[in-house]
């Protein structure tokens, strides 16, 4: 029987102890960051989540594994884009994952690619204001600049899949 300690472990365990290697712009924050990979480069991943129910994972199909959620009609399922991005406040590569929708820096991306015809010869600015649904990202993008980090390199599909499944674990799921 599972009791209060155990659901509070549970809670502890998703609440982003592993999701250091994530980019995440709170508000009032601009963060400063060098995409690696460009527009068509990044991944797509569906996710399933359901606010009622504390659910936000990636479909456990992505890992080989049978998932829980996709006959589910409970939960949604949506598409995050990942791509890998060079934080300069955290000096360390990190995935900057968003949805498509209108609290989201992605379509201020796209806009950005289809004028520059790519996204990683200059370095972004990233801020975000609101709560909510009144959440803006404001996407500023800096002059062309060639990029002089060469250690900082995209991590593996391997990898992106890895640091997904310990940032975003699936209760009940081996993995």
């Amino acid at each position: 029987m599972a009791g209060l300690v155990d659901s509070i472990k549970s809670d502890v365990k998703k609440a982003g102890t592993s999701k250091g290697n994530f980019t995440f712009v709170r508000e009032g924050q601009k963060v400063r960051i060098r995409f690696l990979q460009d527009m068509d480069d990044g991944m797509e991943v569906k996710f399933h989540d359901s606010f009622a129910d504390s659910i936000n994972v990636p479909c456990q199909e992505i890992f080989d594994r049978e998932c829980p959620y996709c006959e589910d009609e409970r939960v949604r399922t949506r598409s995050q884009y990942i791509w890998c991005v060079y934080n300069y406040e955290s000096k360390k590569v990190e995935l900057f994952m968003f949805a498509v929708n209108n609290c989201s820096p992605v379509p201020a991306l796209l806009a950005m690619y289809d004028t520059y015809g790519t996204i990683t010869d200059r370095d972004y600015v990233v801020s975000v204001s609101g709560k909510g649904p009144d959440k803006k990202y404001a996407v500023v993008p800096m002059d062309k600049a060639k990029f002089r980090n060469e250690k900082a390199k995209p991590f593996s599909e391997k990898k992106i899949l890895q640091l997904l499944d310990k940032a975003y674990p699936c209760d009940g799921v081996e993995a």
